[in-house]
């Protein structure tokens, strides 16, 4: 966290929402930094279903289930 080059403001609106989910009180979290992430705005829906893709929705479905 000391020291980073931000070089644009999408890089350092990144950067502080990490910062924020990091620093929160009794939250566990994991942070996944894709290179490209796509979809509608609206639905998320994407046309590519492989790689990072369908990992991450794979993900989402999981968030659903119950905990055991």
């Amino acid at each position: 966290d000391v020291a980073q080059e931000l070089p644009t403001p999408y890089h350092q609106t990144k950067f502080e929402a990490e910062l924020l989910v990091r620093t929160a009180t009794g939250l566990r979290y994991r942070i996944y930094r894709p290179a490209v992430v796509v979809g509608d705005s609206r639905t998320g829906e994407i046309d590519k279903i492989d790689g990072p893709y369908y990992f991450f929705g794979l993900l989402a479905k999981l968030a659903t289930l119950p905990r055991v």
